[in-house]
């Protein structure tokens, strides 16, 4: 029974010292022991919207340049993405009116389901038609989305 214990003993030792040795292999692996050079903070300033004209005036462009003048960020529309890599249709039953404009665009049948309906409202809404005697008109809107990643 000594005996047993003893090795019982030995193998937890030794199994200490491999995950000890584990634990060491791992943090130098991720870098802990490497030394603090290279490394520091920089702080970063986000300049204000006069900072940023008394840099360009700095730098010699002026109002005179030409240079469009961009929106702020708040004022830029976020993109429209498909929700999902799926090809698709939308049926849309729309009327038009005198002057060739879309008028009481509905969708009348999609596949996949509410996923591409507000882009083909926008698309049938977006046309001009031959005026029309107010009859119905049904349009099928594609959405083929194709992968070329290899």
């Amino acid at each position: 029974m000594n005996r047993t214990l003893r090795r019982f003993a030995v193998a937890n030792v030794l199994a200490c010292i491999v995950v000890a040795a584990l634990l060491v292999v791992s943090l130098w692996a991720f870098g802990v022991f490497d030394g603090r050079e290279g490394r520091r903070a920089v702080d970063i300033t986000l300049l204000s919207v006069s900072e940023r004209l008394d840099l360009a005036e700095l730098l010699g462009e002026t109002q005179e340049t030409g240079r469009p003048s961009l929106p702020p960020l708040e004022d830029i529309a976020p993109l429209e993405i498909p929700r999902r890599d799926e090809s698709g249709f939308v049926q849309v039953e729309f009327s038009v009116d005198a002057s060739g404009r879309v008028t009481d665009a509905q969708v009348v049948r999609a596949m996949p389901a509410g996923v591409y309906d507000d882009q083909a409202l926008e698309i049938v809404r977006s046309r001009r038609y031959q005026p029309d005697s107010g009859a119905r008109r049904t349009e099928i809107v594609d959405f083929s989305i194709r992968n070329d990643d290899p």
